[in-house]
């Protein structure tokens, strides 16, 4: 049993602030049936790293016996941010809830039922952390630092210690040793002896010191790396080398690491696109989610009702201009679970006018309820604002640089999560100068209705079931001038698009999410829409006046 000592147990107290958080009904509406459930809630705001990596190992072991049918475990949600409390209070209105304290000491002995035992890492090396966690996931561990298992002393077994250079497998007593002395053998070790007992539809990219997502690498049993994709060719070998123990066409869950750009001119961008081409090089698929907290909750259960959204037919009126606003950066989980919701969702003048979402079209699975919460919204709202597929479809890749089988298969896959969440448009940024042929097989082998492509410098927009048509050239198909609202004024904005639609009374505005410019572009569509010339429109009568336009 883990033991810990009365001296400690103050310590204990201050490091988490942890809340029991009632009795779960509405049984009906979640992934298993039976008797109701409790909620722990727990806050990571004032933790060290060490305290919240224990946390979250935690939360994986308690939330994965809960998908298991374990009814008397307690499920475990985690606060980090602003958000995480936004989306308990909506649960809280759907699902009824009360709450009382609890403590750390509480939690260890609960964990003590079912945690066959404990793993050390070493802040000193931090890339330890991420193997640490996926061998806490095959073999039901509590992921620790030194420091922190003499502090709560702790008497459960340790089964392995990554803070020395001599690792074992299976267990420490187990007499299989292989020296370490680094990280390249470190995950080569893993790669050897931990990838084949993880699920291989998909793995986590995430670098060491986040929190989030680390419950979800023991929930589903995932591979978890941290490998430099740009600068350090033994690192991409070994990257490359772990991709092909996958099949094709899976999901890496995570963001590029930023601290991989060391050379000059090098930045954040750099080191994403440098994943990207990977991945898509590889025919695998990038799902931002370095942020999305309590992964392991949230996808325990069902939304309340079906997603379904108003998609209002558009009628083309001769001399009319025509003007679509697409707010744009939800090709990722963490955009859609925090900075959509608390920056632009809550917006006061949200759902007055007609506006385009992007949300990532696998947020229904990996969150129904957040997913549920954006439709319900909208409806209530009027319907103003509708929702289409983030970059750039089905996750984030190069579509263009898939070969032949795996592009048919992204295609799929995209169509498929795009019914599920009742949308018929998608943005995409690629541009690897293969577009017309790529996107015309999304034309060919799916319903997508159409395909919004936007980079800074230029747009493409291809209609129907036809090809992809070139919005910089003109000299293809259907005319769209595209427009990207940054940090203009109002005055501006509306200036940019009365010009480009002096040429063609077509104009898409790329709202970038990131920008924070939500009062000029409100303004804006205001403008437009006194000035008698533009119909602001969403994303689905945008596409149908623009066929009308085309046929005239």
């Amino acid at each position: 049993m883990m033991k810990v000592k009365l001296k400690f147990v103050w310590l204990s107290l201050i490091f988490i602030n942890l809340l029991l958080l009632g009795m779960w009904g509405c049984e009906k509406d979640m992934n298993q049936s039976g008797s109701s459930m409790k909620v722990y809630h727990i806050s990571l705001k004032d933790l060290d790293i060490g305290e919240q990596m224990l946390v979250k190992s935690l939360q994986g072991l308690f939330n994965r016996k809960i998908e298991e049918g374990n009814k008397e475990l307690p499920m475990i949600y985690t606060f980090i941010r602003t958000s995480d409390y936004k989306w308990y209070e909506d649960y809280k209105d759907n699902y009824p809830l009360s709450s009382e304290l609890k403590t750390i000491v509480s939690l260890i002995y609960d964990a003590d039922a079912y945690a066959d035992g404990y793993v050390l890492w070493d802040t000193a090396r931090p890339w330890t952390l991420t193997i640490a966690f996926t061998y806490a996931a095959q073999f039901n561990a509590l992921i620790l630092t030194p420091q922190l298992a003499d502090q709560l002393h702790i008497n459960k077994k340790l089964l392995m210690d990554f803070t020395q250079d001599k690792w074992y497998y299976p267990t420490i007593d187990s007499g299989q040793v292989q020296n370490i002395s680094g990280k390249a053998e470190g995950y080569a070790w893993a790669l050897e002896h931990l990838l084949p007992g993880c699920d291989m539809t998909r793995l986590v990219y995430l670098r060491d010191d986040i929190p989030d997502l680390k419950d979800f690498i023991i929930f589903k049993k995932l591979f978890a790396i941290n490998l430099d994709p740009l600068n350090n060719t033994d690192e991409i070998n070994l990257l490359k080398q772990i991709l092909s123990k996958y099949p094709p066409e899976i999901q890496v869950l995570g963001w590029a690491d930023a601290s991989y750009a060391t050379q000059p001119g090098q930045d954040n961008v750099t080191v994403e696109k440098a994943l990207v081409t990977l991945l898509s090089e590889n025919n695998d698929f990038l799902l931002p989610a370095d942020f999305a907290n309590n992964l392991s909750f949230h996808g325990l259960f069902q939304p309340p009702t079906k997603l379904e959204q108003e998609e209002q037919s558009g009628i083309y009126e001769k001399g009319k201009k025509y003007a679509c606003f697409i707010v744009s950066d939800g090709d990722n989980l963490q955009y859609d679970f925090n900075h959509m919701r608390t920056v632009l969702w809550e917006h006061s003048k949200r759902g007055k006018y007609p506006l385009g979402w992007t949300l990532a079209p696998t947020l229904v699975h990996y969150a129904p309820f957040i997913a549920w919460y954006y439709y319900n919204s909208a409806a209530e709202s009027g319907f103003n604002d509708t929702f289409i597929t983030g970059p750039s479809g089905y996750a984030y890749v190069h579509p263009s640089s898939l070969d032949e089988a795996n592009l048919l298969a992204f295609i799929d896959l995209t169509a498929e999560a795009m019914k599920n969440m009742d949308m018929s448009c998608m943005v995409t940024i690629d541009s690897r100068g293969k577009e017309s042929t790529t996107y015309q097989k999304f034309a060919e082998n799916s319903d997508i209705k159409g395909v919004f492509m936007v980079e800074p410098d230029h747009a493409y927009y291809p209609p129907g079931r036809s090809h992809v048509f070139s919005t910089d050239t003109h000299d293809m198909g259907y005319i769209v001038e595209a427009v990207r609202a940054s940090k203009q004024t109002a005055n501006d904005l509306t200036n940019e698009i009365k010009i480009a639609a002096q040429k063609y009374p077509f104009v898409m505005v790329y709202v970038h999410a990131w920008d924070n410019n939500f009062d000029a572009v409100f303004e804006t569509i205001k403008n437009l829409q006194s000035s008698g010339e533009f119909e602001v429109v969403g994303p689905y009568q945008f596409m149908d006046c623009l066929i009308q336009y085309k046929k005239q």
